[in-house]
């Protein structure tokens, strides 16, 4: 089945980090992000600070108490790659109002966050008194700490004359990644492991704020009550923090030593792996519907001697790939093999030429076989001709400059032939570009430039590949003042007194030398795809909504498009904990080439209530599947009476059983449910519209059960009460 989805995302790049396989994001300033889940990545732990309160103004004489700092909250949640987390970091205060919550969520909704903590408070006007921390029990989250409370206005003697003075209170810390914040100590910021650190206290002017993670801004402090000095202005608080960790992809014991990963796509959206030596292999992820790569061959190797010939480019080819396996992406296990070729030897023989560059390739004979040819050797005093290379033409290898005959064209060196003399030595050609000839005139004779080689952002960053090498040439006793240049200026450059230099880029062939030739630059391999492309089946108008009267989640999701749909399974995991569970099915359509709406209702929710996750697993006929992206809804815990019902007979016997409602105010017209259940067993749960129907069907409950000690639990609205029944 493939559903067709339009959206647009928005990136902002801020600070990424890794250690000992695990990588982490950060997002330090205030307003709205996205992080994308990357390849290989199936949880994530976020660390969210609520951003500090500011300390007080002061425009009287006296010191202002320090703002709180924010709450920490971390939770961890079960993701699947591609998906788009929403992050929004909340903006330390700078008036008195608390500083901002930060939170982050499975979608762009802010009433549904997943984890949040709450800011500090600030401190009004002329106000001694510190301000409350940010509160964990107001948050979300599975470990939840305070932020620190605001110091209070102190004193201090001054000499001369020992002078008492007050001073401003400092700012509470953030929550800690380990306890709860530390409240400002007098003047002293408060400050705390892994929380944002509060500002201190001034004895004179404005407050302060360490700016981060939410510490609290320190009170200002007004040394007099002269109208014409301006108000001593408290510290703003902190702005919040996000961070979000987990296991790099390249961790995974799979990952081929040969292969670097670039850019995992968390903050980007795409990711970039690259392969630089030898032989190895690349683990596309499941589901991956398109790809681009790009295949460079190495560089050939310079020659060596007086008039030798630069080595040429290797191939370079870009080429994407879509629709892969008719849009159900890549299944499990598949494994494409990659070759970089070497970059060839330069010589150090005058009467052999550079070495070729090796073949670079990327799934040879296989359905994505993309090939680029090596660049060809340079040619040598003795050794006039340079190699073709082992490509041929632009998509092959960029030929060399030959030597003193220099007998380039096309996309080989530049021709070494000028007015009839056997003199300058050709440029090694770029593979997009033909080395420049060397000149002859009556005042000296030059070596030929490499040829230019091709510019490209493909991994990310401006370079330039497969550029030629420059060529030596001198002539008798006439010296030579000018040397042939690589192409571009990263192809090796030549030297008429030494030895060439090596090509500087990946592809790029080494310059001519007197004494040696220059080495090639071996190619390069490099994959990239977008996160969004990894799950061929994207969903459209998935969501969740609760029903407080007859405590129940509806689940609700729509396709535009199914082929060959069998079935929805719905699955369900309780605060990202306990993985996920299978709790219902739907049927599919089948087939439809029109909008197809769903919906399932869960209504065995947990007591304790707590952020709930829901996906769909979308099951072919075939048995194929997909998952679709994971939604949350964040539920209360439900409120327990006691003696609001009564059980008659209790002990109880046959079926004769009765359940009364004592209390009419408890109740009003919801459904209820009633299960049975002992320390082995349980009964189904059985629903009953209205008190009328419960008086005719509570005796179901009892008829099934064996002799025993039970409890019968009945459930309305947001509303439980469990009962002991003895059956006899």
């Amino acid at each position: 089945m493939k559903v067709f989805f339009k959206s647009i995302f928005f990136y902002f790049i801020l600070t990424a980090g890794f250690a000992q396989g695990q990588c982490f994001r950060e997002y330090a300033i205030s307003g709205n992000f996205s992080f994308n889940v990357p390849f290989g990545v199936t949880s994530v732990t976020v660390e969210v600070w609520g951003a500090g309160g500011k300390g007080a103004d002061m425009s009287i004489t006296g010191g202002g108490g320090g703002g709180g700092g924010g709450a920490y909250s971390r939770q961890t949640l079960v993701v699947i790659p591609g998906q788009t987390l929403s992050v929004f970091v909340g903006e330390g205060s700078e008036s008195v109002n608390p500083g901002e919550a930060s939170w982050v969520s499975l979608s762009t909704n802010v009433n549904n966050p997943f984890v949040l903590a709450r800011g500090g408070s600030s401190v009004g006007l002329n106000s001694p008194t510190g301000a409350q921390g940010g509160q964990a029990a107001l948050g979300i989250g599975e470990i939840r700490y305070n932020g620190g409370n605001g110091g209070n206005q102190t004193t201090t003697t001054r000499p001369p004359g020992n002078t008492i003075s007050p001073v401003s209170g400092g700012g509470g810390s953030s929550g800690g990644t380990f306890q709860n914040g530390v409240a400002g100590q007098g003047p002293t910021g408060g400050e705390v492991e892994g929380g944002g650190k509060g500002g201190d206290g001034s004895s004179q002017g404005q407050g302060s704020s360490d700016g981060i993670r939410g510490g609290g801004g320190s009170g200002g402090r007004r040394q007099t009550d002269n109208p014409a000095q301006n108000i001593a202005v408290g510290g703003k608080g902190g702005n919040g923090y996000v961070k979000i960790s987990y296991s790099c992809p390249d961790a995974d014991p799979n990952w081929p030593d040969c292969a670097t990963l670039i850019d995992d796509g968390a903050l980007t959206g795409e990711a970039i792996i690259e392969f630089l030596t030898g032989v190895c292999e690349w683990i596309p992820p499941v589901g991956l519907t398109e790809f681009e790569v790009m295949v460079v061959g190495g560089g050939g190797g310079g020659g060596r001697g007086e008039m030798a010939g630069g080595g040429g480019g290797g191939g370079h080819i870009e080429l994407t790939f879509t629709n892969i396996n008719n849009g159900q992406g890549f299944g499990f296990d598949v494994r494409i093999p990659i070759v970089v070729g070497d970059g060839g030897v330069g010589s150090g023989d005058l009467n052999n030429r550079g070495g070729d560059g090796g073949q670079s390739s990327f799934d040879l004979n296989g359905s994505f076989a993309v090939i680029s040819g090596g660049g060809g050797g340079g040619g040598s005093t003795n050794e006039s001709d340079g190699s073709a290379g082992t490509g041929n033409g632009a998509a092959g290898g960029g030929a060399s400059g030959n030597g003193s005959f220099g007998n380039g064209d096309g996309n080989n060196g530049g021709i070494g032939i000028i007015n009839g003399l056997d003199g300058s030595g050709g440029g090694g050609g770029g593979a997009g570009s033909a080395g420049i000839s060397g000149a002859l005139d009556a005042e000296f004779v030059s070596g030929g430039n490499g040829g230019a080689g091709v510019e490209s952002d493909f991994s990310g960053i401006r370079n330039i590949y497969s550029a030629g090498g420059g060529a030596t040439a001198t002539l008798g006793d006439l010296y030579l003042s000018s040397q042939g240049v690589g192409g571009s200026g990263v192809g090796g450059v030549a030297r008429n007194v030494g030895e060439g230099g090596a090509g500087q880029t990946p592809g790029s062939g080494g310059g001519a030398g007197s004494l040696q030739g220059g080495n090639g630059r071996s190619g390069i391999v490099i994959v990239k795809f977008q996160l969004i492309s990894i799950t061929p089946i994207e969903w459209q108008n998935i969501n969740v909504t609760f029903n407080n009267n007859i405590r129940e989640n509806k689940i609700y999701w729509s396709t535009t498009k199914e082929w060959e749909n069998s079935h929805f399974e719905i699955e369900r995991s309780i605060d990202g904990a306990s993985g996920f569970e299978v709790i219902g099915n739907v049927q599919g359509t089948g087939w439809s080439e029109s909008l197809s709406n769903y919906e399932f209702v869960d209504d065995r929710l947990p007591l304790k209530g707590g952020n709930l996750l829901y996906r769909l697993k979308q099951v072919d006929f075939n048995g194929s599947f997909d998952y679709s992206d994971i939604i949350s809804i964040r539920v209360p815990s439900a409120t327990f009476t006691e003696g609001v019902w009564r059980a008659y007979p209790n002990p109880a016997t046959g079926t004769e059983f009765q359940l009364e409602l004592l209390d009419a105010q408890q109740y009003s017209g919801e459904e209820i449910l009633c299960r049975i259940f002992s320390s082995t067993t349980s009964s189904g749960q059985l629903a009953f519209k209205d008190l009328n129907e419960l008086r005719f069907g509570a005796s179901e409950l009892i008829g099934a059960i064996t002799p025993g000690l039970w409890i019968l639990e009945v459930h309305w609205g947001s509303k439980v009460e469990r009962i002991k029944i003895v059956k006899r």
